[in-house]
């Protein structure tokens, strides 16, 4: 087979269509749910990498949580600033006399109650106006969603792929160079 007769034969196969999963756009309109900025207590600003959607809390690392604790001084020990929130850190991670095994889940759960994001609470403990407990966020801490949302962003990340390496060889195909890091195709970007 020639080169010329197996490009042919490639652009006659039909395109790859991946079926969404039928709760894709419901986990999309959740995590894009944006958040309000806290400001601090000090000098009334929001820190510049407060997370803007759920989706930026659900992926904050290590180090942006203990800058976040910092920055709305939710330190061990505590500073005369600390209890000036609504409802300050009960068990701060960051300072001399904190505890420095707290995984990033439990920093995440902790910055989210902090921030006032409900079902932050591990274990769940009645709102601190009311006697009910808080329900938790859909898609966020149950072990069922949990795994749900780890397989279906591994079946996006699985589709994106695909749609990169369709875009490369059409390119090629066309004779075209390569696209370009940051090269938006289908509204995504591959960088």
């Amino acid at each position: 087979m020639t080169e010329s007769t197996s490009q042919v034969s490639a652009r006659q196969l039909p395109a790859l269509q991946i079926p969404p999963h039928p709760d894709f756009r419901r986990l999309i309109e959740i995590l894009s749910q944006p958040l309000h900025p806290l400001r601090s207590c000090t000098s009334n600003q929001a820190p510049a990498n407060f997370p803007k959607t759920l989706f930026a809390w659900q992926v904050l690392t290590h180090e942006q949580l203990d800058g976040l604790a910092r920055f709305f001084h939710q330190t061990s020990p505590p500073t005369s600033e600390t209890k000036n929130y609504p409802l300050p850190i009960d068990k701060p991670w960051v300072g001399p006399k904190a505890d420095p095994s707290v995984t990033v889940e439990t920093k995440r759960l902790r910055f989210g109650r902090f921030i006032g994001l409900k079902g932050c609470e591990s274990p769940l403990e009645p709102h601190p106006l009311s006697d009910e407990p808080i329900a938790p966020l859909p898609a966020l801490n149950n072990e069922k969603q949990d795994e749900f949302l780890s397989d279906l962003l591994g079946d996006v990340e699985g589709a994106l792929e695909v749609e990169w390496e369709m875009e490369c060889e059409w390119q090629a195909g066309l004779g075209q160079r390569q696209p370009e890091p940051g090269y938006v195709g289908m509204g995504m970007v591959k960088g």
